[in-house]
């Protein structure tokens, strides 16, 4: 098999390459805070890991071992929104930048500047405790075609497709204990009439796959609606099972016509005038 053959070939077998605009970013909250936060994340990145090796020589040249795990800060570009109508998220008129708002309202739980009466107070710089901050933030990134679709996605034009089995999840990872160390500033000028957006620099503990939302805080949103009740098990519990008084019976008379049985070939093989053996 030719090179270009075997490259086609490894790409009729996935049907696709995953594709980087194919995610979602969840930031536990509300769901409406979080479907708000998860529709405005515009970048993001799957977190990496890092070995920090030392090297060590026995006999012959060095060699590098393993030795700390490390994790890199994430970064998060999000959309700012401009006002928001009275009443979401009990917001008022001439409300916006809600997901700056968001991100200074968690900053601020870490480390309050100010006391209660709105003067700087040398006790509110402490931080609060590292338990009572961190969330767990969900990355999920969807593939093109999905499973029900692999084999016959590159159809026939004109050709029925299984929309319903597009854009499943194909990968997922949960950032543990994660929290904000920064939000860039953003710069204001009159000829500048882009779109106003917040990076956020997250730090966290350690990461792992999550393969589904299930579980996931915060994706109370992407759970598809429960259109049809769910299936009635036809299995008895344990505890309503029927008596198995009938059954127990029967043993116990097959068991006494047994021994009748045993008793009987005993007695017709007993010698005359012998008692019983």
């Amino acid at each position: 098999m030719s090179s270009i053959e075997a490259f086609r070939s490894s790409i009729n077998k996935y049907t696709d390459f995953a594709r980087n605009s194919r995610f979602i970013v969840i930031v536990p909250g509300s769901p409406e805070t979080s479907e708000f936060l998860a529709l405005r994340c515009e970048e993001a990145e799957l977190p990496g890991r890092t070995f920090s090796t030392f090297e060590a020589r026995t006999y012959g040249p060095f060699q590098k071992y393993p030795a700390l795990t490390s994790y890199n800060e994430m970064n998060l570009t999000i959309l700012c929104s401009g006002n928001q109508v009275s009443g979401n998220f009990g917001s008022k008129v001439n409300s916006g930048l809600i997901e700056k708002r968001f991100f200074d309202t968690w900053m601020n739980y870490i480390q309050n500047p100010r006391s209660s009466g709105g003067t700087p107070d040398s006790i509110y710089w402490n931080f609060s405790y590292k338990k009572t901050y961190t969330k767990d933030i969900a990355i999920l990134h969807y593939d093109v075609v999905g499973e029900a679709d692999r084999g016959t996605a590159r159809r026939e034009p004109g050709s029925a497709s299984n929309i319903s089995s597009k854009n499943q999840i194909s990968y997922g990872v949960k950032i543990i204990n994660a929290y904000p160390t920064s939000i860039n500033q953003i710069a204001l000028s009159w000829g500048n009439d882009e779109i106003s957006r917040l990076v956020v620099t997250m730090a966290y503990d350690y990461w792992e796959p999550t393969p589904m939302f299930e579980g996931v805080e915060g994706t109370e949103f992407l759970q598809p609606p429960q259109s049809n009740p769910p299936p009635i098990s036809t299995q008895i519990p344990r505890n309503n099972q029927p008596s198995n008084t009938g059954s127990l019976e029967a043993n116990r008379a097959e068991l006494r016509r047994l021994n009748e049985r045993a008793e009987a070939r005993n007695a017709q093989t007993q010698a005359p005038g012998e008692g019983p053996r």
